[in-house]
């Protein structure tokens, strides 16, 4: 269950400070720019995308990293055994 979590926490808080700064300046840089004092769905929509592209971009070596450990931590061992040895386990 706990696989990972440390390579999640490096890809994460820097995807979410990435992700809401640049959120947060193209909303305001857009507003200042089309003279409006509230956003809408499409100023949102293109913020959100271009700042979590941004913020994706940036911390993909991190999710890699993330998956590469969830993935070797959770390998099971396959041990190829004869007859004779899987019957001494048994019996």
């Amino acid at each position: 269950m706990w696989r990972g979590w440390s390579p999640s926490l490096m890809r994460d808080l820097p995807f979410s400070a990435v992700y809401w700064t640049g959120y947060e300046y193209l909303k305001r840089k857009a507003l200042l720019t089309l003279d409006r004092k509230e956003t809408n769905f499409l100023i949102s929509f293109a913020c959100g995308a271009l700042s979590g592209s941004l913020a994706a971009f940036l911390t993909t070596p991190f999710d890699v990293v993330k998956t590469h450990r969830q993935v070797t931590l959770g390998e099971v061992k396959l041990t190829v055994l004869s007859q004779l040895q899987m019957a001494s386990l048994l019996f």
